[in-house]
């Protein structure tokens, strides 16, 4: 992943007057939920610009019932699937609507892309058809011959449509004007020469939301065969996950999670919709397996998520500090990202939730906001204490919920097994004259011990053997969780509550003082987390259908919110 200017919210971004009743309501609703005593806070430098973001979204943008089609390109005999487009069909006509944009990232459970856009932007970009010239002079033509189309569409005429049109270079043209500066599929020697060739600055401001910017993930639904040569699906609940994750957002819980906006399911697709060859290798296995059995639960889900930066794992192999200030050189920064991952792991514990694969590619860095003071600070309300962490305009985001644990699904002796891989007992007597519930508590411990093992092997292994000073509060921060988290995981160490709670009131004691003179930016409330989704998007409802201005203008936004209250999906 990487960050791209575009995603940096700028300081003349206009508000539009038509939504000054709706940022007004939506602040009364805000101050209710962070508390009156916070009210001196920029509301549009807060957490509120993303409620704002969420409704113009939902209302803008809808793919119910679209069909996805993704364009690949060859290069160096590496498969890059560069653009995705949902287009609807009514009385016998395709109508293509929105594309996404970007190289694809690539995961053990899927694919992300971003920079989701109407696609009646190709139209508006006047420099398009010199870009197309260029690309068809400078790129060799077998590579662009070798561009393929693959839908969910079974019209051939429509695949043939796109696939023998200018199209597929003119997207070709949109990516290269998006990754002008970096890209997984031009050569540096392509983007210099397309750099000089192009030097007044061409309108990229393709996003209408601000600093969200909208994403995708794509995963498949397959079958798979177990040790004990079961058959079985590897379904998941990541979408039930993310609409949690919506409600911890929306009621200002935490700020480290992305926006979930809609999806999709397929039943027919292609297997090259994925350029990643493990998950090719999945579906391959997965139809060999259908013809063995009566299974046919094959299918491709679309997420359409928010896209939130790049990995902790990228800003820390490449140094990336610009943003999000030097990791490894101030404790109070570090700590304090630390202690937002744990929070939120807090957070999704409450709601018995294990995200079960936290790695260091596994947490973003998501820009919000960088016209913030040197001062500025967000603060944590758990209970009754009061936590402080120094804001830069940017927050850690954990992502990827397609491995995650739910208590009312995950097998007892699942935890079983995977709490004896810690355990230096010799026989499981314990474990299995224990409820689910305390064995859950006792698991949910792996997330923290992953991402703290994870940091201190990368500094072993990259910072400390190239002398890269680091300091040393950081190294005796993680030492620290990482072995209290090992040993609540093997056993060692027992709780009664979610290890995320203790390590947080046992580690992090330094971010309780308030400092003197600093500006407050955002208010996070734990307890929120006890309002569920469905009562904030009664609340968004209200606040717009009461109003005939908002009414007319969010019209779809609340046909949507019917549909979610009524359904529970959109």
């Amino acid at each position: 992943m990487k960050l791209q200017n575009d995603i940096i919210i700028k300081k003349d971004e206009k508000i539009d007057k038509s939504d000054i009743d709706l940022i007004n309501e939506l602040k009364k609703l805000y101050f209710s939920k962070i508390g009156k005593d916070e009210e001196d806070i920029n509301i549009l430098q807060s957490s509120m610009y993303k409620m704002i973001k969420y409704i113009k979204i939902i209302n803008d943008i809808d793919i119910k019932d679209l069909k996805l089609s993704t364009f690949r390109i060859n290069i160096n005999n590496n498969k890059y699937n560069y653009c995705y487009i949902y287009s609807s069909y009514k009385g016998g006509v395709f109508t293509n609507k929105y594309i996404i944009i970007s190289s694809s990232i690539k995961s053990k459970d899927g694919m992300y892309s971003y920079r989701l856009m109407d696609y009646a932007i190709l139209s508006k970009i006047k420099e398009l058809n010199d870009i197309s010239d260029f690309i068809i002079e400078n790129i060799n033509k077998k590579k662009l011959n070798s561009i393929k189309v693959y839908s969910t569409i079974t019209n051939n005429n429509f695949i043939d449509n796109l696939q023998y049109s200018k199209l597929p270079i003119k997207l070709l043209s949109l990516l290269l004007i998006v990754e002008r500066n970096d890209s997984n599929i031009f050569s540096q020697d392509l983007l210099k020469l397309f750099n000089n060739k192009f030097k007044h600055p061409i309108n990229d401001s393709f996003t209408k939301y601000g600093n969200v910017i909208i994403g995708q993930k794509i995963r498949p639904e397959y079958i798979l065969k177990e040790s004990n040569n079961k058959i079985v699906v590897n379904k998941d609940n990541e979408i039930n996950i993310n609409y949690i994750i919506n409600g911890m957002i929306l009621n200002y819980v935490s700020p480290n999670f992305s926006l979930f906006f809609k999806y999709n399911i397929y039943s027919y697709y292609n297997v090259n919709f994925y350029d990643n060859e493990q998950l090719i290798n999945k579906i391959e296995n997965s139809r060999t397996l259908i013809k063995e059995s009566n299974y046919n639960k094959e299918k491709l889900i679309s997420l359409i998520i928010e896209h939130s930066g790049d990995t902790l794992y990228n800003i820390l192999s490449h140094k990336k500090w610009k943003y999000i200030g030097n990791l490894f050189n101030d404790y109070e920064l570090f700590s304090g990202y630390l202690f937002q991952i744990i929070y939120s792991i807090m957070c999704l514990n409450t709601n018995w939730i294990i995200q079960n694969d936290l790695h260091l590619n596994n947490i973003t860095f998501n820009i919000k906001n960088l016209n913030v003071s040197d001062n500025s600070y967000s603060k944590f309300i758990i209970d009754d204490d009061i936590y402080y962490t120094k804001y830069l305009g940017v927050y850690p985001v954990i992502i990827d919920f397609g491995r995650s644990l739910i208590l009312g699904d995950v097998d007892k002796n699942d935890l079983i097994r995977k709490l004896m891989k810690f355990s230096e007992l010799n026989n499981n007597k314990k474990y299995l004259e224990s409820e689910k519930k305390k064995l859950f508590i006792q698991y949910s411990a792996i997330d923290i011990f992953k991402i703290t093992t994870s940091l201190k092997i990368f500094l072993d292994n990259i910072y400390i053997k190239t002398s890269n000073e680091i300091h040393h509060d950081i190294i005796k921060l993680l030492d620290s969780i990482s072995i209290e988290s090992f040993n609540i995981l093997s056993n060692k160490k027992e709780l009664d509550d979610f290890a995320s709670k203790y390590i947080l009131k046992k580690y992090f004691n330094s971010h309780l003082s308030r400092k003197e003179k600093i500006n407050i930016c955002d208010v996070f409330v734990y307890t929120n987390i006890y309002n569920n989704i469905n009562s904030t998007h009664k609340e968004l409802f209200n606040i717009i259908s009461n109003n005939k201005k908002l009414k007319l203008k969010y019209n779809n936004f609340l046909y949507q919110m019917n549909l979610l209250l009524q359904f529970g999906q959109i």
